[in-house]
């Protein structure tokens, strides 16, 4: 054991199970070996191995939880906190969905790869029914307000997400009214100058890695090699991006 750890209560107490299972074993072998007495040094080895081993495991498992505690590192987010349009950009370039969702377009339609709007429009779709479904959380800023506040998930029902070209971040999401919602009905959220989701929950949502799409998306690549896509192609959604930067 450690000197810092034997000085807390803790240790103190790892360092007497220890040394007490160490002690009995030591006896239990001196019986076995003086006298031939099993009958006391196998008990006493038997029950002297898991108080010696305890100490050990115990600090096994305090590193484990300890660094299962510290949170794990972004997959393809940046921040704590995302705007929307960012993170819809982000999920779908590279997630194990939108990786599988370009791939369905390589082994059956044309054999062509999808292009950045049609991946925009759908990731866009999705993340606005996760919305409506309250299975993910957004907050809005108002117009020259410094705090966010929840946006209601029957919010959704009456607002969407349009993804537009831009020339700094590629693509932008904006708030819209939905088909024959009247602009002065969401005038609340349409004054919105930021959006933002949780960057974690949008991950755990949309991994970067997950089995289910990852396995669906090597068996449709191979039904794309099979029919003659491009190598190039199914090379790239092999990779790390779901569509490639020179498709519009």
């Amino acid at each position: 054991m450690s000197d810092d750890a034997s000085k807390t209560l803790g240790g103190g107490v790892r360092a007497f199970l220890g040394t007490g299972g160490f002690l009995l074993m030591m006896f239990g072998g001196y019986f076995i070996y003086e006298h031939n007495n099993l009958r006391f040094g196998v008990p006493m080895i038997v029950g002297g191995l898991p108080l010696f081993i305890l100490p050990w495991a115990w600090d096994r498992f305090m590193a484990r939880f300890q660094a299962s505690s510290v949170p794990k590192k972004l997959e393809y987010l940046h921040y704590e906190d995302s705007e929307l349009g960012g993170a819809i950009r982000d999920m779908a370039t590279y997630s194990a969905w939108a990786k599988w969702f370009a791939s369905q377009s390589l082994a059956v339609d044309n054999h062509k790869p999808c292009g950045a709007s049609v991946m925009m429009f759908t990731a866009s779709s999705i993340v606005h029914a996760a919305l409506m479904n309250g299975k993910l959380v957004a907050r809005g800023r108002p117009s020259g307000a410094i705090e966010y506040e929840k946006i209601p998930t029957e919010a959704w029902r009456l607002i969407a997400i349009h993804m537009r070209p831009h020339r700094a971040s590629l693509w932008h999401g904006v708030v819209i009214p939905c088909s024959g919602v009247d602009n002065q009905r969401i005038a609340k959220f349409l004054d919105y100058d930021s959006i933002v989701v949780n960057s974690r929950e949008f991950e755990s949502i949309w991994r970067k890695r997950d089995l289910r799409y990852d396995r669906f998306r090597r068996k449709l690549l191979k039904k794309a090699k099979k029919v003659g896509a491009d190598p190039e192609d199914i090379k790239y959604l092999n990779g790390e991006m779901a569509f490639r930067d020179d498709r519009p």
